[in-house]
């Protein structure tokens, strides 16, 4: 590893793969960061999916290739809502929604884990003294500092495994 400036450390011969884990990229940014990505994927797969049923016709209740009608009939088929207002009469209507459906399990899937791996994640609150001392430890010279957690919870037995 070579040495990059300020503190941060090189990896040499790796390349920088980012974006081959969306996933974990959800995880690591900010709250409203994965909450914009989430509601953005929402309103692109019901916009697309609108198009197609604006295109394909036969939902009832819907007007003629309207497609706001197919993207509030996507929401309801998304959310599974069903209010029964709109409804797919043909073939075309019934394939699209079923692979909507399908879909839409594996998005909720998705966000329902970003958002319990927030949630449930530790990230740790870690403060340390200004000042370091070198002072006798088992009469051996040891360099010494002080941390505390910055979270208002009461730490009871803090550890630090030895390398």
């Amino acid at each position: 590893m070579g040495l990059k400036g300020s503190g941060e450390y090189e990896l040499v011969g790796v390349r920088e793969r980012t974006w081959r884990d969306p996933y974990d990229v959800l995880l690591r940014t900010e709250w409203w960061v994965g909450a914009s990505v989430l509601v953005a994927l929402f309103l692109l797969v019901n916009a697309l999916f609108a198009a197609a049923y604006a295109l394909v016709g036969g939902v009832y209740g819907a007007r003629t290739h309207s497609w706001v009608d197919g993207f509030f009939f996507s929401v309801q088929t998304l959310g599974t809502l069903g209010y029964g207002a709109m409804y797919p009469q043909t073939i075309g209507a019934h394939v699209l929604v079923t692979v909507e459906v399908m879909l839409g399990v594996f998005i909720l899937a998705l966000a329902t884990g970003v958002i319990f791996s927030k949630f449930s994640s530790v990230r740790a609150r870690v403060q340390f003294s200004r000042h370091a001392v070198v002072a006798p430890w088992n009469g051996v010279p040891t360099l010494m500092f002080r941390l505390g957690n910055e979270r208002r919870s009461r730490v009871m037995d803090a550890t630090i495994p030895s390398c």
